[in-house]
């Protein structure tokens, strides 16, 4: 198993050597699964107002073939190696040095917890954190 992190972010991820700079921040988060490969997808919900907008993101960059079903709320995948795993919110804490994830997509559901576990303790993107998953 293959596990990535996708920031689409145009931000930097806040870090308390930041020296002041962004100290918090909240996104949106999705779990996409490409064969072997997991991989969790986010970015700032000002920038990506619906989970399908960073589904919509991952595929173009990606070139996996997708449709949107209901725009801007849902896209579909149309490669049948390709599935989405849910998604949720995320919260990240430079003071604490935390992130903590938690709610639900209303297009695809809650996040499937055991891959996003995995994903946490095999990506080296989280070590600096403390990470709590609610939910």
């Amino acid at each position: 198993m293959l596990f990535t992190v996708v920031n689409l972010s145009q931000q930097a991820i806040p870090s308390s050597r930041s020296c002041g700079l962004l100290k918090a921040a909240r996104y949106k988060f999705v779990l996409i699964s490409v064969g072997e490969e997991h991989c969790f997808v986010f970015g700032p919900v000002g920038e990506f107002a619906y989970h399908a907008n960073l589904v919509d993101s991952f595929c173009s960059t990606r070139g996996i073939p997708s449709g949107w079903v209901r725009e801007p709320e849902r896209i579909e995948v149309y490669d049948r190696q390709v599935r989405i795993r849910g998604g949720g919110w995320m919260y990240v804490s430079a003071d604490e040095s935390a992130i903590r994830m938690y709610g639900q997509s209303t297009a695809y559901g809650r996040f499937d917890r055991e891959i996003l576990q995995l994903l946490k303790e095999n990506d080296s993107f989280f070590d600096r954190f403390h990470v709590e998953i609610t939910g």
